[in-house]
């Protein structure tokens, strides 16, 4: 075989290990990110069917929707509460003698 045959064979041969590693990194990362899906989607389901028990529903939007109203009903009961407590804290100091 001439030098220029081998010197052929021999870029070739590099380049199919190059490659090779290639793939056989980018396989690695694909079989990797399989199992992850699989995974996010296990949690997913997971997670829908908690959510279906919890609050009779299952859809993100629906979910942030009623998220939105506890929020917004839960800061009524605390500016209600934190009132009352000013009014009652207010009343008490009408009937204590001043120092």
């Amino acid at each position: 075989m001439s030098d220029a045959a081998m010197s052929v064979s021999d870029r070739q041969a590099k380049t199919l290990r190059e490659l090779s590693e290639t793939y056989r990194v980018l396989n690695e990362r694909k079989v990797t990110v399989e199992a992850e899906l699989k995974q996010a989607r296990k949690t997913e389901e997971t997670l829908t069917a908690e959510a279906k028990k919890r609050f009779g529903m299952e859809k993100p939007e629906e979910l942030r929707a009623e998220f939105a109203r506890r929020t917004e009903a839960n800061d009524k009961l605390l500016t209600d509460y934190q009132a009352q407590l000013t009014d009652i804290q207010s009343k008490l100091e009408t009937l204590s003698p001043a120092e």
